[in-house]
């Protein structure tokens, strides 16, 4: 899957700012069911609706980043929340 396109829907576990070479960076964790994604997106203090808990569909490329299956800057439509 590394270097390939791919969609998957999941939902976001947790929600964190590191700094990725001294520039801000969001890293979300997406559960999808049978596994974790970490997504990072460069330059961003925060994205509104980017929060745990939400479902999210994201695209982009797959690659390995410190050992874990990520995406770098992936596009991502928020789905709609679901009242209970």
């Amino acid at each position: 899957m590394t270097g390939e396109r791919a969609t998957i829907t999941g939902r976001l576990r947790s929600v964190t700012i590191r700094p990725v070479s001294k520039s801000p960076a969001v890293e979300a964790e997406l559960w999808d069911g049978t596994g974790r994604l970490t997504l990072v997106f460069l330059g961003r203090r925060q994205i509104p609706g980017i929060t745990p808990g939400r479902q999210v569909v994201v695209h982009g490329r797959a690659i390995v980043l410190d050992g874990e299956p990520s995406m770098v800057n992936p596009r991502y439509e928020l789905l709609p929340v679901v009242m209970e």
